[in-house]
């Protein structure tokens, strides 16, 4: 099964790509599938007006990295993976055309961080949660994550942001870590498409020359902590520390589910 589903759509005025993960159950990511992901965004962006990241999964969005991968994985591997986890936000945030997260389910971790430098995020009503879980679970939280959602999460939750409390989806839509909830998948894309539509009617060479150039005065901001977070890589926390806490992730989320069925 290919890892991301891709579906185009003619909309009045330009086409829209639809990427769906379909990783694993979980709908968490492998380094190879980072990759995969980051230039298939890049590619669409030749091929579409607008791209939506979105999932047929019924609980996960995306749920970030694959703990029983990165367990398994090479020291090398793992810090190849890291690597790309804190490349990807910049290299989305860098995407020449705009792009939706529609969270139909979870979107923790990786899944918020992919979905970031999107120009909205919706998320489906329920029992879902979304967060950088990073922290709480014993992991480093990269500081250009902080800087991107800074653009949009009122700043006295930001500290709430930075140590890893889980939001629902009415309190993400409270803090501006979403622009909008909805109580079934149909209005959810409705939501979605209502606001891709306003960006597509927009006269296309001035919206995104003004994005371009926006985006531009940020990226150089943000590459500062880009090169400062990638400091983590170093051999000894890829083999010491990261196994240490992948095994807590399988064991709270993966091995209690096994246990309750």
């Amino acid at each position: 099964m290919e890892s991301f589903n891709v579906k185009f759509e003619e909309r009045q005025n330009g086409k829209i790509a639809y990427v769906y993960f379909q990783t694993s159950p979980y709908n968490t990511l492998t380094g190879d599938q980072l990759y995969e992901l980051r230039d298939l965004m890049w590619d669409l962006s030749e091929k579409s007006d607008l791209i939506v990241l979105t999932s047929d999964n019924e609980k996960y969005f995306c749920n970030g990295l694959d703990p029983v991968y990165l367990l398994n994985a090479s020291v090398q591997d793992r810090m190849r993976t890291i690597d790309m986890m804190i490349q990807i936000i910049y290299d989305l945030y860098d995407l020449p055309i705009p792009y939706i997260a529609e969270f139909t389910g979870h979107a923790m971790a990786g899944g918020l961080v992919v979905s970031a430098p999107a120009e909205y995020r919706f998320m489906l009503n329920g029992e879902f949660l979304t967060g950088f879980s990073e922290i709480p679970v014993g992991l480093f939280l990269p500081s250009i994550y902080m800087e991107v959602v800074k653009d949009y999460v009122t700043p006295r939750y930001l500290r709430d942001v930075f140590e890893g409390k889980m939001f629902t989806p009415k309190e993400a839509l409270e803090i501006g870590l979403v622009d909008g909830i909805a109580d079934n998948r149909e209005d959810l894309r409705k939501l979605v498409l209502d606001k891709a539509d306003h960006l597509l009617s927009l006269p296309k060479k001035a919206y995104l020359e003004s994005r371009l150039k926006a985006r531009k005065q940020k990226k150089e901001w943000l590459k500062r902590f880009l090169e400062k977070d990638k400091e983590i890589l170093r051999p000894e926390v890829m083999e010491n520390d990261v196994p240490i806490v992948m095994k807590g992730i399988i064991d709270k989320v993966i091995n209690k589910k096994k246990r309750s069925n």
